[in-house]
């Protein structure tokens, strides 16, 4: 038989006040609960009003987490790219007002459109940011193929000056296993950091926006490389 002692507040030397027994029907009960005095059966429950309260916290609670772990506050993928990441830092530097980074469920993009035309990489989750973005830098250093990167405005360093340091770091860290010359580990490490990351096209003419896909194997390669490299030097 189950017995629960209700105690006076007073302290465990004063005697309880009355023994109730959760067996022996309805009645029974009533009449034993009835012995022990509304205050102190008051003071062993919880108010309505403290209930409602405590729940209405709890509830706000449980939304603040569900909505930092959507939006990739504290969470996931999204945090990495939150933190710092030189590589990121430096594309910023370089290419000032005229990129473009979005952040989204589906994956994360860099876009640089110095003029009506853009280069777009996309990465699609769960691919890591920080090598993400150790491609991009590696992509516009030796594969990209504007001649802007080789321009210095305003008397401020070439966006290619402002890569360069960034770049020396990314190859020290990736060319473990890539032989050959400078362009050749170029292309090998970008070929390792590729992975599933897909490269667009876009033209804005006359308020109409053009996309299209691009071989990104290609422009990776040694040929494309050098002959990237000539062109800039050209212009």
């Amino acid at each position: 038989m189950a017995r629960t002692t209700v105690s006076d507040p007073a302290g465990p030397s004063e005697p309880p006040t009355a023994t109730v027994s959760l067996v022996g029907g309805k009645d029974w009960q009533d009449r034993e609960l009835s012995k022990v005095s509304p205050e102190l059966l008051a003071s062993t429950r919880c108010p309505r009003k403290w209930s409602a309260t405590i729940m209405k916290k709890f509830l706000f609670i449980l939304t603040f987490i569900a909505q930092a772990f959507l939006c990739g506050c504290s969470f996931g993928g999204v945090k990495e790219t939150d933190e710092k990441n030189p590589s990121l830092e430096v594309l910023k530097q370089a290419f000032k007002g005229n990129y473009k980074i979005n952040k989204r469920d589906k994956g994360v993009s860099f876009m640089y459109c110095p003029d009506n035309t853009c280069e777009k990489l996309f990465a699609p989750r769960p691919f890591k940011n920080k090598e993400f973005f150790d491609f991009a830098v590696m992509y516009f250093y030796f594969s990209s193929g504007y001649s802007y990167l080789d321009m210095d405005l305003y008397g401020k360093p070439s966006p290619i000056n402002v890569l360069e340091n960034r770049v020396d770091k990314i190859v020290e860290r990736y060319s473990s296993k890539c032989n050959g010359d400078a362009i050749e580990k170029a292309s090998c490490i970008l070929n390792k950091l590729k992975g599933g990351i897909k490269y667009y096209n876009i033209r804005y003419d006359e308020g109409v926006k053009t996309v299209r896909e691009g071989d990104l194997e290609n422009k990776v390669s040694v040929k494309s490389i050098i002959e990237i490299k000539k062109w800039r030097e050209k212009y």
